[in-house]
């Protein structure tokens, strides 16, 4: 390696050298179609050595494709770790079976997830922006927003009622924004369906601010400190920092030097 001196410092990028490493060296990326000048390659590489997403066949992942709320909802529940749903579905288009049962019955139980109003929760449906921004909202449980932001898109007002929360606070946090629409106007196109790519791009963006990580499971969680929670659940996301053997984390406690080296060694 390089030395790196006071009048020549080498600088590192960690975000940066992490997606690297882990989309072009530690992932062969299987996908024909997605390309490293994509905008969307890290997100979709990211996610996808996760076991967050999986392509369309095995060579493809067709970006441009739409997404249903059946997919979508079982991206969410990888996120959260595939926890056991303790309720039953009570949609009489989800049953026993499904592929998708599991992660519909988790997001429904865990408030996640609604379903149409009539009993069902149209699983193969193109999920729409307004449903995918509430979805996040609820997932991320993020803090309501009062100032309404979107008064700025001249479609603000299709924004549905149950939906406005959740569209307001993903906007200010800047996981979604707007949409052209057919006259060239910056909109948010609420019922419109979102493509492959920008939902898990508006997914990358989340979990890139530390939201929708699993809940902990250290014994002594309660001691961390609040302004310490949101940066300890992102290294915990990304799996740069683990609990001891005694099921604590310690956070109050010194770190030493190796400690410290591991946990940056295991950002990149």
């Amino acid at each position: 390696f390089e030395k790196s001196t006071e009048a020549e410092p080498i600088r590192v990028d960690m975000k940066e050298t992490r997606i690297r490493l882990i989309t072009e060296e530690t992932f062969v990326n299987p996908f024909t179609d997605v390309a490293e000048t994509d905008w969307f390659y890290d997100v979709v590489l990211q996610l996808a050595k996760d076991g967050i997403v999986n392509g369309m066949t095995e060579t493809t992942f067709e970006p441009q494709g739409t997404l249903t709320r059946a997919e979508f909802a079982t991206m969410l529940y990888r996120i959260a770790g595939t926890p056991a749903a303790e309720a039953e579905s009570t949609y009489s288009d989800v049953k026993t079976g499904d592929w998708y049962y599991d992660a519909v019955v988790w997001a429904t139980e865990a408030g996640v997830v609604n379903g149409m109003g009539d009993g069902t929760f149209a699983p193969n449906d193109n999920i729409t922006r307004q449903e995918m921004a509430t979805m996040l909202y609820r997932l991320a449980k993020a803090e309501k927003v009062e100032e309404d932001k979107l008064a700025s898109f001249p479609d603000a007002a299709s924004v549905a009622d149950w939906a406005k929360d959740g569209v307001r606070a993903m906007y200010a946090l800047g996981v979604t924004k707007g949409s052209y629409d057919g006259y060239g106007r910056l909109c948010f196109l609420p019922t419109a369906t979102i493509s492959r790519q920008e939902a898990l791009t508006m997914l990358g963006r989340l979990l890139e601010l530390g939201y929708a990580a699993p809940e902990w499971s250290f014994t002594d969680s309660d001691a961390i400190a609040d302004w310490a929670r949101g940066h300890i659940n992102t290294l915990c996301a990304i799996g740069a920092l683990s609990g001891y053997a005694d099921g604590g984390i310690h956070p109050t406690e010194p770190i030493t030097r190796a400690q410290v080296a591991a946990t940056l060694f295991s950002m990149m």
